[in-house]
């Protein structure tokens, strides 16, 4: 029978964006705008995290490419998935970001 490694970590806020996983890593964002990268492997190890000025409620991506994020505060954001680096400036969109990020072989919706 497998072992099954469990962690709890607290937020400080509520999670409605479904969590991510990609490579050993689980991605958590928040209603109060924390997007952290825990590492499963080690109890839920803090990788890295980051906030933003506004809620995370929908669906982010994340791959070998990036971490894809439509945040509350009108921008869509792109991350190094491993160390949390900004890929490129943040982009700023009129009226509310909704619905799930979704990624092409080259295009962001």
């Amino acid at each position: 029978m497998p072992n099954v490694l469990m962690w709890r970590e607290h937020l400080g806020q509520i999670v409605t964006a479904p969590m991510a996983y990609f490579d050993q890593r689980l991605f958590m964002g928040t209603m109060d705008g924390l997007l952290r990268c825990a590492n499963v492997n080690s109890y839920g190890e803090k990788r890295w995290e980051r906030t933003f000025d506004g809620s995370i409620p929908e669906k982010f991506h994340v791959d070998a490419r990036g971490l894809f994020l439509a945040c509350n505060d009108h921008r869509i954001y792109a991350f190094n998935p491993y160390n949390g680096k900004v890929l490129w400036p943040a982009v700023v969109v009129k009226g509310a970001v909704g619905g799930p990020m979704q990624i092409g072989e080259k295009t962001l919706f």
